[in-house]
């Protein structure tokens, strides 16, 4: 049976399936290790702008909402004082 798997070829060639399964092997798992350290950099950049970013949105929208109150205070003052000088000039 060795014999005929010698005059084959068989097992020349699965030295070389072999050989060629270990390579593959080698590359996923340095395909593996790439990724998880890709993942660990999102996961940094992500607990980054949950802890820095985020928050300081949060005080930004806080501003914006004071600023636009106050201008539409403004322009609601403005609009009852322009109301209320017409008043006065069509009475005198």
């Amino acid at each position: 049976m060795s014999d005929k798997n010698n005059r084959d070829g068989w097992s020349e060639y699965q030295k070389l399936v072999l050989s060629t399964l270990e390579d593959h092997k080698d590359l996923i798992n340095k395909v593996n290790d790439r990724i998880s350290d890709e993942i660990k950099g999102v996961d940094a950049k992500v607990n980054e702008i949950r802890t820095q970013d985020i928050p300081s949105i949060h005080v930004e929208i806080a501003m914006l909402k004071v600023k636009s109150g106050i201008w539409g205070l403004v322009g609601g003052l403005l609009m009852f004082l322009v109301t209320l000088g017409l008043n006065f000039l069509r009475k005198n």
